[in-house]
């Protein structure tokens, strides 16, 4: 899945923060979700969800993401220009 990405560990750890987060919400919008005891399954079966999405390549959810790449040469960062 997203998270799955040893190239870049920082990136991948946003990426599975976004995707907690946009199960969760999907999670929440459930009617019969009331408490914590129903939201676990449900965000569960939100986290599945998304995960069969993308593997068919559906990647709606990620609008609920907004997340925006930002490249920052090495040398701007270290001479305080970022």
């Amino acid at each position: 899945m997203v998270a799955a990405y040893p190239q870049d560990a920082l990136l991948a750890t946003v990426a599975a923060a976004a995707v907690f987060g946009i199960a969760a919400q999907y999670a929440v919008d459930r009617d019969e979700v009331r408490g914590p005891g129903t939201f676990v399954p449900a965000f569960l079966d939100e986290l599945y969800s998304i995960q069969r999405a993308t593997a068919k390549g559906d990647l709606r959810w990620l609008v609920l993401a907004r997340v925006q790449g930002v490249q920052v040469d090495d040398g701007e960062a270290s001479n305080g220009k970022a």
